[in-house]
């Protein structure tokens, strides 16, 4: 025989408020992680100004980082506040 258990109402608005929580977590390290991956190309940007002798600075690969930084945290950002919308639906 298998018995029903029921859980408590108030057990399952802390999961659902702990899980609202660790999502709003999740968001503010994906923004940390964007500032660090911005700040880290800024960097490596002002590290290879050519000097006297280099003639071309080879930042065809640093451009391209900015804008695909950019469009992962904007994914992400969306999919974070879309569960969260709907955890606290």
């Amino acid at each position: 025989m298998t018995a029903k258990l029921i859980v408590d109402a108030n057990y399952r608005f802390i999961a659902a408020y702990q899980e609202v929580n660790a999502r709003i977590a999740q968001r503010q390290q994906a923004l940390a992680l964007y500032v660090t991956l911005t700040v880290s190309l800024l960097a490596a940007l002002v590290a290879l100004k050519p000097g006297e002798g280099a003639s071309q600075l080879p930042v065809e690969w640093l451009v391209l980082g900015f804008p695909v930084s950019s469009t992962c945290l904007a994914f992400l950002n969306y999919k974070a506040e879309r569960a969260i919308t709907n955890l606290r639906a």
